[in-house]
């Protein structure tokens, strides 16, 4: 999918040491990110509302330089600072390891203190940090500003509660600029895990550079401050800075199903280096007169810097229409030579990949195609193909609409033919695919082709998918072993619409799904060429030719199995939160719904499971409600809403399951299994009856809308409680008297 860097993935943290009075050249860089340098570190207590808190952040600073050096060269700096106070068990193990990111550029640094409360301070030796995953760093550790593979840690001795700790991380890197830069964006909220009493972000900015500045939901505008520094810390005129500040905040509210950037304070910033007449050139979102910008933009304006990117894939996509035009000269209708179109350029992209760089389909790779490369890539095989179209251009949901775009991706591109809409693919995406995040957004619509002249705009919404379109109908049958100590598990799952997704991307792991592709678009040849690697070569093989194709049959068969494998380990961990498997017999993918003419992702399983069936003296205790899975668990705190509610897309989950009563055993009890829970938001219904020696059970929950005010939540509570609570049942099997 298209790389975003917003909301929570991209997170804390380049933190400033100073304001522009205490800014110095080089030479005092070790002094400038001295523990003793800013007064505001120097704080040791906070207000008592906080005093049950884990951890209080009594100061936090955000240093970011972008200054021009040389010719066409450009430097940024990067400084931040963190002083956080222990305050309870918990943020000590939190805080008892330091993540950090190792810079290599000129002057980088890093310093960690542990400040003990009667005023010691003990530096932390960084000698012996080890690498490790970013998988691993805590939101506390991660970048308000980039997103990073690899960090750096290492444990703290000695850290007690009542502690504080004071860190700092000083990183540069050059950039040319010759050709303009588009810095990494900002987009975070103000509110972080634990209160912060005092926070500061800094920037300076060189003279040809502009920058996107917005503020949401009450948080602080930015001010222009005094004139910047240049990278000998020399005071320029020409070089600006703003600094934006934020006092007292409380720690953020978290909420299932809220979205931040509506709901709390929250920055947006982004620099470019645009020089000459490159800002009016640009499809980023730059004024070519002003330097900030701290405005909504016309919609007109977004639509004219869209149509400015014209990057496409760069190889001849003559073939893309080609094909259409050669091999199925049937279709007539422009609906009909768009989808097949799609297919094709799925099919055409990936090949491309695999043909033209080091792309490993059977090793696992996975990609998508930029959501601009393949709109205007889509659109000009549609008008090769004389299919007329719209453009569309959809405000990410998380905007709140047009007049909060702020940055290019933002919005996000597609087609519209007739009544169907087309957006950027991946491996396995289907022509029904919709990025959740712009399910029901706000869009434009108009008409770029030759034939139209007439580029007006129509204002839309991204339409929505029914709940049965994105769905799971799960199929069980359970029996038991004769000992009944473990069930035996049938387990067949279909999946459509935005449910195939998450499921699809790991299943299909390592899948020769070109091949499908293959097969469907060039079905005689690929026919063909299975005949030809069926029958083999007539000549006699050579010993070396023998042992070759013995090992290259011996390297499918290790493939085999270890995919194989892989499918056991996704199914294993598919059910962890359910129940603990024993043991996978067998994983099928029966259909891989990725195809024009079989987008159901079906997949079989069969497995053994142990805890869900438990011996009560002569009776059995069945878990009945394990076998729908995992449901949400509502706490008292989630009880309250104070935001509104943002689902990603309507969905629906349906089990029908079928367990076998072994034979002299019985239950009775099944009514209290009978729910029937409909409201406007939701539903979970249940029913189940007994049928000779065969229980049988239907569940259904569905979402019904994405979005609902605060004040419609208890008619969440009161699905997603009957959901949890039928997944808490237990069936008795008695013993025949």
């Amino acid at each position: 999918m298209k790389n975003r860097i917003i909301l929570l993935l991209l997170l804390v943290v380049f933190v400033s040491i100073e304001i522009a009075a205490q800014r110095v050249g080089k030479k005092s860089a070790n002094r400038e990110m001295g523990f003793k340098a800013d007064e505001d570190f120097n704080v040791t207590v906070f207000p008592d509302k906080w005093k049950e808190e884990s951890a209080i952040i009594l100061c936090q600073k955000y240093d970011f330089s972008y200054v021009k050096h040389g010719l066409n060269k450009i430097n940024f700096r990067e400084v931040f600072r963190k002083r956080v106070f222990i305050n309870d068990q918990k943020a000590k193990d939190e805080f008892s390891i330091f993540y950090y990111i190792e810079r290599d550029g000129e002057g980088d640094n890093v310093g960690f203190i542990v400040e003990k409360p009667d005023g010691e301070q003990i530096k932390v030796d960084l000698k012996d940090a080890v690498e490790v995953g970013a998988n691993e760093v805590s939101s506390e550790y991660r970048s308000y500003y980039s997103y990073k593979k690899k960090y750096k840690k290492i444990a703290i001795p000695n850290l007690e509660v009542g502690d504080i700790v004071d860190y700092f991380v000083f990183g540069t890197r050059s950039y040319d600029g010759s050709k303009g830069v588009d810095f990494a964006q900002f987009s975070f909220s103000l509110p972080r895990k634990y209160p912060i009493l005092k926070q500061k972000f800094y920037f300076n900015i060189d003279k040809g550079f502009k920058v996107n500045y917005r503020a949401f939901n009450g948080a602080p505008t930015i001010a222009e401050g005094v004139a910047g520094v240049n990278k000998r810390g020399q005071s320029r005129d020409d070089i600006k800075t703003y600094l934006i500040e934020d006092d007292d905040r409380d720690k953020r509210k978290s909420e299932i199903w809220k979205y931040n950037t509506l709901e709390e304070p929250w920055i947006k910033f982004q620099v470019y280096y645009a020089p000459g007449g490159m800002a009016s050139k640009s499809y980023q979102f730059i004024s070519k007169e002003e330097d900030l910008v701290n405005s909504p933009m016309k919609i007109e304006e977004i639509k004219n810097k869209v149509l400015k990117d014209e990057r496409t894939f760069p190889l001849d996509f003559t073939d893309l229409y080609s094909y259409i035009k050669r091999e199925h000269k049937e279709l007539r209708k422009p609906e009909e030579k768009a989808e097949m179109a799609y297919y094709y350029f799925r099919y055409w992209y990936f090949s491309q990949l695999e043909s033209y760089s080091s792309f490993d389909y059977e090793g696992g790779a996975y990609a998508s195609i930029n959501y601009m490369r393949f709109t205007n890539i889509f659109s000009i095989v549609l008008d090769r193909l004389k299919v007329p179209y719209k453009y569309v251009i959809a405000s990410d949901r998380g905007n709140g609409g047009f007049d909060n775009v702020i940055f290019a991706n933002d919005v996000t591109t597609g087609i519209r033919v007739g009544d169907k809409y087309y957006f950027f693919f991946d491996n396995n995406s289907t022509s029904d695919y919709t990025p959740s995040y712009i399910v029901g957004s706000d869009a434009i619509e108009f008409y770029t082709g030759k034939k139209h002249k007439d580029t007006k705009m129509d204002k839309t919404k991204i339409p929505t998918r029914d709940y049965n379109d994105n769905s799971l109908h799960s199929f069980l049958e359970v029996k038991f072993s004769e000992s009944m100590d473990t069930a035996f598990i049938s387990n067949r799952d279909s999946l459509t619409g935005s449910m195939k997704s998450a499921y699809e991307d790991i299943i299909l792991y390592k899948t020769m799904y070109m091949d499908e592709d293959r097969a469907f678009f060039y079905p005689e040849k690929y026919k063909k060429e299975q005949e030809r690697k069926k029958r083999g070569s007539s000549t006699k093989l050579s010993k070396r030719s023998q042992r070759e194709k013995g090992e290259n049959t011996r390297l499918e068969k290790q493939k085999e199995f270890e995919l194989n494998e892989w499918r056991s380990d996704f199914i294993i961990d598919f059910f962890k939160n359910d129940y603990e498997l024993g043991k996978v017999d067998s994983v099928v993918v029966v259909s891989s719904g990725r195809m024009l003419n079989s987008t159901s992702c079906v997949v079989e399983s069969y497995f053994r499971v142990g805890e869900i069936i438990n011996k009560a003296g002569r009776n059995y205790i069945l878990d009945i409600g394990a076998l729908i899975g995992y449901q949400l668990e509502l706490d008292t705190e989630d009880m309250e809403r104070k935001s509104d509610v943002n689902i990603d897309n309507q969905v629906s989950y349906n089990y029908n399951i079928e367990v076998q009563i072994p034979e002299g055993y019985y239950v009775e009890g099944i009514d209290a299994l009978n729910y029937n829970v409909v409201n406007e938001v939701g539903e979970f219904t249940s029913n189940i009856t007994i049928e000779g020696n065969v229980i049988k059970l239907h569940t259904s929950k569905k979402y019904k809308t994405i979005f609902s005010k605060k004040d419609d939540w208890n008619m969440y509570i009161a699905f997603l409680e009957a959901a949890y609570e039928f997944s808490q049942k237990k069936l008795i099997i008695k013993k025949n008297k």
